[in-house]
C-alpha cells in the first residue's frame, strides 16, 4: 500500500516553494496529476488571486474544467465525463505562454488560448492541490479526493520544503 493525502473536503496542500514558484509563473507549464475523487464538484488544483492571474482544474459535473487567466480574460476548457467516480485518474497540462492543452486517461485533449497580449502566469499564492483556504475570500466547491501523483516540469515536488498540509495520510491500494 502507498500513502497518499486525502483531503474530506476542506483540505489541500500547499506548495509555497521558490522551486515550485518558479516553474509555475514560466511561459511554459506542464502539470500531471494523479487523483482519485469521491465527488462530481470541487477544486483540484488551484494558483492564483481573485481578480488576476490564475489557474484552475476543477470538477464541475463529473467533468474536468481548466480555467487560465494571464491577466488579460479567462480562457476555459472542459474534459472528461464521470470523474467524481472513485477510480484513479490521470490528468495532463501542457501551458505554452497563452496556449493551453488538457487531457484526462489520455483521451482527447482540449485547447484553450487566453485573451490578450499577456504570456505569463504571475502568481504569488503558491500551488493548492485540494480546496484553497476560505481566507482567500473566493468561494470555492469542497472536493473530496486522494492525490497519488504530482509531476511540474518535469520534477515532482510531493516532498520539497515550504508545504503545508490540511488533510489526511491515508494508504491507498
Amino acid at each position: 500500500m502507498i500513502a497518499s493525502p486525502m483531503f474530506s473536503g476542506n483540505g489541500y496542500l500547499h506548495y509555497t516553494d521558490e522551486e515550485v514558484m518558479r516553474r509555475l509563473e514560466d511561459s511554459k507549464t506542464e502539470l500531471d496529476v494523479e487523483f482519485r475523487s469521491f465527488a462530481p464538484q470541487g477544486v483540484l488544483v488551484w494558483t492564483g488571486t481573485g481578480g488576476g492571474d490564475r489557474l484552475s482544474l476543477q470538477l464541475r459535473a463529473g467533468r474536468l474544467e481548466l480555467r487560465l487567466n494571464l491577466g488579460s480574460g479567462e480562457a476555459r476548457g472542459i474534459v472528461g465525463a464521470e470523474l467524481g467516480d472513485g477510480r484513479w485518474h490521470r490528468l495532463r497540462l501542457i501551458r505554452s505562454e497563452q496556449e493551453a492543452e488538457l487531457s484526462v486517461d489520455g483521451g482527447p485533449a482540449v485547447t484553450c488560448r487566453a485573451p490578450g497580449p499577456l504570456r505569463q502566469l504571475n502568481t504569488h499564492s503558491g500551488l493548492y492541490l485540494g480546496t484553497p483556504p476560505s481566507s482567500l475570500y473566493l468561494h470555492f466547491d469542497l472536493l473530496a479526493c486522494n492525490v497519488q501523483f504530482l509531476d511540474l516540469n518535469d520534477w515532482t515536488p510531493l516532498s520539497c520544503t515550504g508545504v503545508s498540509f490540511n488533510g489526511n495520510i491515508v494508504p491507498t491500494p
